[in-house]
């Protein structure tokens, strides 16, 4: 969760992080009453040009809007528009009073285009900047970037495969499907099941003791656990993009992961041996 204001707008919110989401959004029920309190910033709204697919829907957009993200200034931004979706202000300011202030949307890998991503996962910061100087450029490797989706090479029990990188996903180590995942998991162990949802939808989710090594670059990593679901939508979306399922951040929780949008880098580095020289945002 991050820190966010809108421009000229007073209130406290945060967006979620969310690298899964091809476009920047805010949720219509949570921002909406801004909207109504502020007719400039209604005038900004645009609902008859579909300009970004948000669950499958065409939905328009909030244009030329500045907002900050904690302390540092985005000007002139898009920001799509998801009606009918979200906590309604008045649930929200309740849950802001006991120091939890409203999730008003999302922010999606659009906003990075061109720019250099550092999450600290231990230190819990994240910094956007133009360029980096990194300790070891060997830990790099070379991503896909399609529709903001970022798809990162991995080998899996020495396999090659690709996978896609979610912070959205932040229960997960690798989330598959049940088609696929009896080679990655401890089929001897009993599953557990989880009641969770994704944008408003609810399914079950299940969970199994890994089997399975991830190795990204020179980075060896070793999952606790190995998750899936049955709905045969996340399959095809797998098999559409040819990977071999989401990546989330449960096996980052103590590391430094980069993302080089302009080259299309993405390295993993350790909290404690790690320098790193940045300039920018």
């Amino acid at each position: 969760m991050i820190p966010f204001r809108l421009a000229g707008i007073p209130g406290s919110f945060v967006m979620q992080f969310d690298l899964g989401a091809p476009v920047s959004m805010l949720y219509g029920n949570t921002a909406g009453p801004l909207l109504a309190q502020h007719p400039a910033l209604l005038q900004k709204l645009d609902t008859a040009n579909k300009t970004s697919i948000i669950e499958g829907r065409p939905v328009g957009a909030l244009e030329d809007v500045s907002f900050y993200l904690d302390t540092v200034l985005f000007t002139h931004r898009q920001l799509a528009w998801f009606a009918g979706f979200g906590d309604s202000l008045s649930t929200a300011d309740t849950a802001s009073a006991s120091n939890h202030p409203p999730i008003i949307g999302t922010i999606g890998a659009d906003l990075l285009a061109d720019k250099i991503l550092v999450i600290d996962f231990p230190g819990q910061r994240l910094a956007v900047v133009d360029s980096l100087a990194v300790p070891d450029t060997s830990r790099l490797v070379d991503i896909e970037i399609t529709h903001g989706r970022i798809l990162v090479p991995v080998r899996v029990n020495g396999t090659e495969h690709k996978v896609l990188f979610d912070t959205g996903s932040s229960l997960m180590s690798l989330f598959l499907s049940t088609r696929n995942w009896d080679a990655y998991r401890n089929v001897s162990q009993p599953l557990d099941t989880l009641r969770v949802q994704a944008w408003g939808r609810y399914y079950n989710l299940y969970m199994a003791p890994a089997k399975a090594q991830v190795t990204i670059g020179r980075t060896v990593l070793q999952p606790d656990s190995i998750m899936a679901n049955e709905l045969p939508q996340y399959y095809e979306f797998y098999k559409n993009l040819g990977i071999l399922g989401i990546m989330g951040n449960r096996m980052f929780y103590d590391k430094i992961v980069i993302i080089d949008f302009k080259r299309q880098k993405f390295g993993v580095f350790d909290k404690d041996n790690s320098r790193f020289t940045a300039r920018g945002e």
